[in-house]
């Protein structure tokens, strides 16, 4: 892809990219689509189960595409040995807390993954940060930044993060990626109902939402 990875764009780069509020928004509503696509979509639903950053390839639009189904697992395929011992595979920092206790896969697993990568977007940390206390991830560390109101809104968004409009649409995106990193599946919401809530955030005649759904068939 032309643009590289969402990890390329948001931690690689010598000289990082501006990535302003709109073009964070488009990723982060797109990949939603990607993912509900493959859970509600595909036939037989498909469980990506290693959502991060560097498997979010983005063109020339900046438009992302769900990549690498490597350990993607169909929701049909009944457990083997071979896919309970490697279950648990994955990336550290997205994996699902209950992924460490349960051979029962759930689409919960990449929404838990998901919510991670809304976190990185907004705060421009990695989901390990060196940054971080011992022991603590971006979930906690959001979680211990009083709620995430402001505090840990990445500089880079500048003048942006302080409109009324942007500012609460950046808080209202923290707090559905707190939903979707709750500690129990259950808790979760859907990636359907993620999209909702996404697109409810966001006046229905802003222009750069327009398009955003074109993603939706486009993970590789």
């Amino acid at each position: 892809m032309s643009n590289g990875s969402l990890n390329d764009v948001l931690h690689q780069m010598n000289s990082p990219a501006v990535l302003g509020w709109d073009i964070r928004f488009k990723i982060a509503i797109g990949t939603a689509h990607g993912l509900s696509y493959l859970h509600n979509d595909c036939t037989p639903g498909i469980i990506h189960r290693d959502i991060k950053p560097s498997n979010i390839l983005l063109d020339s639009e900046m438009e992302p595409h769900i990549s690498d189904f490597g350990i993607a697992k169909l929701m049909d395929k009944p457990l083997t040995v071979d896919s309970c011992s490697s279950l648990v595979m994955g990336t550290f920092g997205y994996i699902a807390p209950e992924c460490v206790h349960t051979t029962r896969m759930s689409k919960k697993m990449d929404v838990y993954s998901y919510g991670v990568v809304l976190l990185e977007l907004i705060t421009r940390k990695k989901a390990l940060d060196s940054t971080f206390a011992e022991g603590m991830d971006i979930v906690s560390w959001v979680k211990s930044s009083n709620e995430g109101e402001g505090v840990v809104i990445d500089e880079g968004l500048g003048d942006q993060a302080v409109e009324s409009v942007v500012k609460e649409e950046i808080l209202g995106m923290i707090r559905i990626a707190m939903k979707c990193t709750e500690a129990k599946a259950e808790d979760r919401p859907s990636m359907r109902q993620v999209i909702e809530m996404l697109t409810d955030m966001r006046p229905k005649n802003y222009s750069t939402f327009l398009g955003s759904k074109r993603t939706a068939m486009k993970s590789y």
